[in-house]
């Protein structure tokens, strides 16, 4: 498979670190159940963590149970796998095979950027968000196989997408409103932008487009590691929102963008709002503005965003 994948987090590591970096993908490729490192003075939780982001093929390590075991002079480490050998193949086939396929319809004469959208399209337009299917949902076998994933499978596979389509991607994990969330960053048009497909996965069949390519001013309700992460700078601007702090000024910007086809609003209230919440304003807004009657609104508690398309 021609892969030309970005390994971001092998980089931040030091010469000495990123030898043993490749010392254990390598073993792991191949599937070794007991590998001995001479150096046993590193911080190997920070070593898997970032094999782990840097490549999704690997999704057969059970990366939350490595034993480790040190001496003075060395450290033996015990694989963990989470399929025998010949079963974790068949998948890396089957990766491939999917991976290579989806590649090959890539539309020739469009850009990086376009070739990024297109990739998002693919996944909202296979897979559906849950964890059913255990630990898998949380890697690339979650979309390949099973068709269903949650943010972890989903942005691996969007990085294993763009590897294979040479754009530039990473992993990137942190919080969503105080919960566990991973997303991804893209290099394209000379900056660097947030994609999070995850959050564009609606429970109607609509194409949702309003998470591609995010300043990391725009990233409202997240957290991740800024010494870690550059500055996002680049932004979709035809996906860009408004923000409102109370209910008064939600009404004032719906009535100043009704010629508008669609406009999203961050809710940056005093407190969270609830579904409920989410209700009564949204009814409020319609009271207000009878017009909206006639156009399709949805909402999203995780972003605290609320959405106004043409129907």
């Amino acid at each position: 498979m021609e892969l030309t994948a970005l390994l971001y987090y092998r980089s931040k590591l030091d010469n000495h670190d990123q030898a043993i970096y490749d010392t254990l993908v390598n073993q792991w490729m191949h599937f070794e159940d007991i590998i001995q490192i001479a150096h046993p003075h590193c911080d190997f939780l920070t070593l898997t963590r970032a094999i782990h982001f840097d490549y999704p093929l690997l999704f057969y390590i059970n990366y939350y149970n490595i034993a480790y075991v040190k001496s003075l002079y060395k450290v033996q480490i015990q694989g963990s796998y989470l399929y025998q050998k010949e079963e974790a193949k068949n998948l890396l086939d089957k990766c491939e095979v999917w991976g290579t396929y989806i590649r090959d319809h890539i539309p020739a004469e469009i850009g990086i950027k376009e070739k990024a959208l297109w990739l998002h399209d693919v996944i909202l337009n296979n897979v559906k968000y849950g964890d059913s299917n255990g630990i898998r949902a949380h890697n690339l076998i979650g979309v390949v196989k099973d068709k269903e994933a949650v943010c972890e499978g989903i942005s691996m596979t969007y990085k294993f997408l763009c590897d294979l389509a040479g754009i530039p991607c990473i992993y990137v994990i942190g919080t969503l409103n105080h919960s566990p969330h991973g997303w991804n960053m893209l290099w394209v048009d000379g900056g660097t932008s947030f994609v999070d497909v995850t959050n564009d996965m609606t429970q109607s069949n609509t194409l949702n487009r309003k998470n591609f390519l995010r300043s990391s001013s725009e990233m409202y309700g997240y957290t991740w590691d800024k010494q870690l992460i550059p500055e996002c700078n680049l932004r979709n601007l035809s996906n860009s929102f408004e923000i409102a702090h109370n209910t008064e000024e939600v009404i004032g910007l719906i009535k100043k963008s009704h010629k508008k086809d669609s406009i999203s609003i961050c809710l940056q209230f005093s407190h969270p709002l609830q579904d409920l919440d989410f209700k009564k304003l949204l009814y409020t807004c319609v009271l207000r503005n009878p017009a909206l009657a006639f156009r399709k609104i949805t909402y999203s508690l995780d972003r605290q965003m609320v959405f106004i398309d043409k129907y």
